[in-house]
Protein backbone atom coordinates (compact mmCIF):
# COMPACT_ATOMS: atom_id res chain seq x y z
CA UNK A 1 0.00 0.00 0.00
CA UNK A 2 1.32 3.46 -0.89
CA UNK A 3 2.26 5.90 1.86
CA UNK A 4 1.69 9.19 0.00
CA UNK A 5 -0.87 10.18 -2.62
CA UNK A 6 -1.04 13.21 -4.90
CA UNK A 7 -4.17 15.31 -5.18
CA UNK A 8 -4.79 13.85 -8.62
CA UNK A 9 -4.67 10.30 -7.28
CA UNK A 10 -7.08 11.18 -4.49
CA UNK A 11 -9.46 12.98 -6.85
CA UNK A 12 -9.46 9.99 -9.20
CA UNK A 13 -10.26 7.57 -6.38
CA UNK A 14 -6.95 5.72 -6.48
CA UNK A 15 -6.59 5.37 -2.70
CA UNK A 16 -6.84 1.77 -1.59
CA UNK A 17 -9.62 1.12 0.91
CA UNK A 18 -10.98 4.68 1.03
CA UNK A 19 -13.78 6.13 -1.05
CA UNK A 20 -12.06 9.47 -1.58
CA UNK A 21 -14.15 10.40 -4.63
CA UNK A 22 -15.60 13.40 -2.78
CA UNK A 23 -12.21 15.13 -2.81
CA UNK A 24 -11.60 17.57 -5.66
CA UNK A 25 -8.51 19.68 -6.25
CA UNK A 26 -10.47 22.72 -5.03
CA UNK A 27 -11.58 20.99 -1.83
CA UNK A 28 -8.02 19.88 -1.10
CA UNK A 29 -6.78 23.45 -1.69
CA UNK A 30 -9.42 24.82 0.69
CA UNK A 31 -8.55 22.25 3.35
CA UNK A 32 -4.86 23.14 3.04
CA UNK A 33 -5.46 26.88 3.26
CA UNK A 34 -7.70 26.42 6.32
CA UNK A 35 -5.12 24.00 7.80
CA UNK A 36 -7.68 21.23 8.25
CA UNK A 37 -5.58 18.57 6.59
CA UNK A 38 -1.86 17.80 6.69
CA UNK A 39 0.19 17.73 3.51
CA UNK A 40 3.75 17.64 2.25
CA UNK A 41 4.86 19.74 -0.71
CA UNK A 42 7.74 18.50 -2.83
CA UNK A 43 8.66 19.92 -6.20
CA UNK A 44 5.43 21.89 -6.52
CA UNK A 45 3.19 18.86 -5.84
CA UNK A 46 1.21 18.30 -2.66
CA UNK A 47 1.18 14.85 -1.12
CA UNK A 48 -1.22 13.46 1.47
CA UNK A 49 -1.10 10.35 3.61
CA UNK A 50 -3.89 7.81 3.59
CA UNK A 51 -4.15 8.20 7.38
CA UNK A 52 -4.65 11.97 7.17
CA UNK A 53 -7.41 11.59 4.59
CA UNK A 54 -9.10 8.93 6.73
CA UNK A 55 -8.84 11.14 9.85
CA UNK A 56 -10.52 14.00 7.98
CA UNK A 57 -13.34 11.72 6.83
CA UNK A 58 -13.81 10.30 10.35
CA UNK A 59 -13.83 13.77 11.96
CA UNK A 60 -16.58 14.92 9.61
CA UNK A 61 -18.77 11.82 9.73
CA UNK A 62 -22.38 12.57 10.56
CA UNK A 63 -24.09 9.88 12.58
CA UNK A 64 -27.71 9.14 11.82
CA UNK A 65 -30.13 7.40 14.08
Amino acid sequence: MKKYYTGEEIENGKMEGIDAGIFTQQLLQNLRSKRRIAWTKIGGKCYYTREDIQKYIDRNKVKVS
